[in-house]
């Protein structure tokens, strides 16, 4: 395939593409209007891009701002807890019989 310089959005593509034809539906101005339509695109894309990436800096580089200071005393010192609960089982002599049965 040859690589072609000519350009199929230039006057004269339109006007042999759409010679007899009804150039009032839609296609015709579609594109007529690309190229500026594209350019239009790629701005508006480059601007949303920089305006959300400056507010995306600005907002990791803001610091809070603490006027007041509130001292907060905490008291550190260890508490030991209870000492664990002897349970007894309440059926020791089954266990104890069980035990005697087994040897």
């Amino acid at each position: 395939m040859l690589i072609s310089n000519s350009n199929l959005y230039k006057t004269e593509w339109l006007d042999l593409v759409f010679d007899k034809r009804n150039k009032d539906y839609g296609a015709f101005a579609i594109r007529k209007h690309y190229a500026d339509n594209v350019v239009k695109a790629m701005a508006i894309t480059f601007v949303t891009a920089i305006v959300v990436a400056f507010t995306v800096g600005k907002l990791i580089a803001a610091k809070p701002v603490m006027d007041k200071w509130t001292e907060v005393k905490t008291d550190l010192t260890f508490i030991a807890p209870p000492p664990p609960k002897k349970v007894e089982p309440q059926n020791l002599k089954l266990r104890n019989q069980h035990r005697r049965l087994r040897r």
